[in-house]
């Protein structure tokens, strides 16, 4: 469980701090713990088009995002979603998570409007990890897929 957390905090840790010099990391840290009540309460209903427009996202991203969206898929094709596969799914994602954050090299505006997509999505998966049994998962569940799926409707593939 511990290792679950640290995971979950290194990964948030990561998204925010992507692409920072390692000499920051104890400013980043700081700067994390101060925003962290923030993610907490994101919701992507504040991520826009720019100017109608679909934000630009690097092949790195649009494979994560991508994957994600296939977790989802299968997740909801399962007929019997029992405790155990609400977790397998939350630690799926945590997983995938994990190499977005590794992988992220996106810049700008860009980026930024990336960050109002996973900052949602990080802190439903983080929840979904911490549901303890499949009644208690299911809504959270759905709204992580919903939350997911926004991806394709903000993003777009940059060439």
């Amino acid at each position: 469980m511990k290792a679950k957390i640290l995971l979950a905090a290194l990964i948030a840790f990561s998204l925010l701090s992507c692409n920072n010099e390692s000499s920051q990391v104890a400013a980043d840290e700081t700067e994390f713990n101060a925003e962290q009540t923030e993610v907490q309460g994101t919701d992507a209903a504040s991520l826009t088009l720019n100017n109608g427009k679909k934000w630009q996202a690097d092949e790195n991203t649009n494979m994560h995002a991508s994957n994600m969206n296939a977790l989802v898929e299968n997740f909801r094709a399962q007929t019997n979603n029992d405790d155990e596969t609400y977790q397998v799914f939350a630690a799926d994602l945590q997983n995938e998570l994990a190499y977005l954050v590794r992988d992220c090299r996106m810049k700008g505006p860009d980026h930024d409007a990336l960050h109002l997509w996973l900052e949602p999505v990080m802190a439903d998966a983080k929840a979904l990890e911490k549901a303890a049994t499949a009644a208690e998962g299911k809504p959270i569940a759905e709204k992580l897929s919903i939350n997911i799926s926004k991806f394709n409707e903000y993003f777009e593939y940059a060439h």
